[in-house]
């Protein structure tokens, strides 16, 4: 799957694309995924999911869109250092905190 989809560098007006607008289906396929996983906890997505899930958190953040400050170098650090499941709920949570939510 990620072989096949590679997540763009291109941020038009200067937000992110949204995930939902992803053409072969493996982006919104992995969201739900990530959904479902927060209502079941054995509904986990698979590697190449959580794979996809961690460059979109790091595409949507390196928006040049957001407003600079301490928070978003946390942010944007906090996405460079994704490695699993669990690092992009937390990464999430914390985003929605500013009022960011990539998903």
């Amino acid at each position: 799957m990620t072989s096949q989809m590679q997540m763009p560098t291109a941020y038009p007006d200067g937000g992110p694309l949204r995930w939902q607008d992803e053409q072969s289906g493996d982006l919104p396929a992995a969201v739900s995924a990530y959904f479902n996983c927060l209502i079941d906890y054995e509904k986990v997505p698979t590697e190449s999911q959580i794979t996809l899930l961690t460059w979109y958190c790091r595409y949507y953040i390196n928006a040049p869109c957001w407003s600079p400050g301490p928070y978003l170098r946390k942010l944007r650090h906090q996405a460079a250092e994704i490695k699993s499941l669990r690092d992009i709920v937390k990464f999430c949570e914390e985003a929605a905190e500013w009022g960011l939510d990539p998903f």
